[in-house]
């Protein structure tokens, strides 16, 4: 194997550890999770205006890379301070950089925002004809990391003309 091959190998493998260490959700407390996700699913209708309900549902998760990693929020977890066992605050322009200018705060997840979101689905799915639609809600945490959770939206269009 050539040495650039080598060499590139090492980087990729290196930068992947470097983001797969970094926890999104290390500076949230307890009881607050991380809004990963949300899906909005029309059960009993097919209906092409059903496509950008999801577009009515607050709050908006934070923005990922490639679908797959949240680096901006890694960068405002990675910039969080740390405290010395005397404790002092340690705190470095460097984290502040990473905190304030390359992160993002996590979206956290709100009880209130999914109640008007649903109140928002259901104002759409009248506008739309659907005058009888049922809502539910469902907030599923992940397998990998509990404190990341998505909401799916579950809408019965049952309109009877």
């Amino acid at each position: 194997m050539k040495k650039e091959h080598l060499f590139i190998l090492l980087l990729f493998v290196s930068a992947l550890g470097l983001l797969s260490s970094c926890s999104s959700t290390k500076p949230l407390a307890d009881g607050q999770y991380m809004l990963v996700r949300n899906n909005v699913e029309v059960v009993d209708e097919k209906n092409p205006d059903f496509d950008n309900l999801k577009s009515y549902v607050r709050p908006i998760p934070n923005k990922k890379f490639m679908d797959v990693f949240s680096i901006k929020t890694m960068c405002y977890s990675a910039g969080q301070p740390t405290f010395y066992k005397e404790g002092k605050l340690k705190d470095s322009k460097f984290r502040r950089l990473l905190r304030d200018r390359w992160g993002e705060h996590p979206v956290l997840l709100d009880s209130t925002e999914i109640e008007s979101s649903m109140v928002q689905l259901n104002t759409v799915m009248s506008q739309l004809g659907y005058f009888d639609a049922d809502m539910s809600f469902q907030v599923l945490p992940r397998k990998t990391n509990p404190k990341k959770v998505k909401v799916n939206y579950t809408t019965y269009a049952s309109n009877e003309d």
